[in-house]
């Protein structure tokens, strides 16, 4: 287990280039993987780990708890991609 604490998008980009940095301590074979935070950061973490980990995406469990927009802005063409690939996720 490694703490990283940061404030911010500066602190998102510190959690990013940790987990892209670790070698130490990645699980072999087919893990299962959980995670929560800024939306954009979940989403970072997880491309990360399904193109340059090898990751099954069905693995990962994902959730944006929050983003850093206000309610004005509309949805990104990400965001939409996200929000098509959980309900094909939910589908089968």
């Amino acid at each position: 287990m490694r703490w990283v604490y940061g404030d911010g998008p500066a602190g998102d980009e510190s959690l990013i280039a940790a987990v892209r940095s670790a070698t130490e301590g990645f699980p072999a074979g087919a893990p299962y993987v959980w995670l929560a935070g800024e939306a954009g950061t979940v989403r970072a973490l997880r491309r990360h780990l399904v193109e340059e980990r090898a990751v099954d995406r069905r693995a990962i469990h994902f959730a944006g708890y929050w983003r850093r927009l206000t309610q004005d802005d509309a949805p990104t063409a990400e965001d939409l991609a996200e929000a098509r690939e959980r309900l094909a996720m939910r589908a089968g």
